[in-house]
């Protein structure tokens, strides 16, 4: 478990060290000033880049990205200026990866102490636009008795064009359970359950990737069979054991 003994010292550390890089990047982004051609469309939206003019289109290439393409009866303004901080270049749509580190947070028993575990997860998808993403993914989930490997579907998306916005996210799937190597010798069959973990939080853009700070809701079902206890005269006692898991679960992730 990830309490103050080495466990709880290694989570610890992996949350420093995403801070740390978390820092870093808005160090970074704070730091550099860019010029870019600033093209006002018509229905209000704004975009950032290098335009390239034709006869019919006005092409906006963005980073590293393909161009877009406008139709110039769609552009209200282009002008050169300063990129503002409110806007940032990141895909509207395209595929998307995730990797994310957290920390499970709960209780075994009701007279037991808040303990915290730690968790894996990746997901890869594709975003369809800012406020609507889809992905599949797997995670590691550790707990003290079991080890927890779920199988999700995910569906994301940021409230706002801002470099910092606000995001939700909604995990639904099937989680398999193995338990742990303590208790090896003690269980005849485990089995894991639905998982279900719906979340939000916030995500800072920065470039072609982005940082996201997520709080969210955990709950994994597993059923474990004990070895049966003979108790004598030939009755053998059968322990089925049906557990549910209910976690608040802090995470923090890079999207590229």
């Amino acid at each position: 478990m990830c309490n103050l003994s080495n466990m709880g010292l290694f989570c610890l550390r992996y949350l420093a060290a995403i801070l740390v890089g978390l820092f870093c990047t808005v160090q970074g982004v704070a730091q550099v000033d860019k010029y870019l051609d600033k093209v006002v469309l018509k229905n209000g939206s704004v975009v950032w880049g290098i335009t390239e003019i034709t006869d019919d289109e006005v092409l906006v290439h963005m980073n590293d990205e393909k161009a877009i393409s406008f139709p110039l009866d769609a552009i209200a303004s282009l002008k050169t200026g300063k990129l503002n901080p409110l806007y940032f270049q990141r895909k509207v749509e395209g595929p998307f990866y995730q990797v994310n580190f957290g920390v499970s947070l709960g209780k075994r028993h009701q007279e037991f102490p808040l303990e915290g575990n730690p968790n894996i997860s990746v997901v890869a998808g594709y975003k369809f636009k800012p406020l609507l993403g889809v992905g599949l993914g797997m995670g590691w989930y550790y707990f003290p008795e079991f080890k927890h490997t779920p199988f999700f579907a995910e569906v994301q998306g940021d409230l706002t064009k801002t470099r910092v916005t606000p995001f939700y996210a909604l995990r639904v799937g099937w989680s398999i359970a193995s338990e742990r190597d303590v208790l090896n010798n003690l269980v005849d069959k485990s089995k894991g359950g639905f998982y279900f973990e719906p979340g939000a939080g916030l995500k800072l853009h920065a470039g072609g990737h982005a940082w996201l700070l997520k709080v969210a809701y955990l709950r994994q079902r597993s059923e474990t069979t004990y070895t049966p206890l003979d108790i004598g005269n030939g009755v053998r006692i059968l322990n089925v054991e049906d557990r549910t898991y209910e976690r608040t679960t802090i995470t923090l992730g890079l999207v590229f």
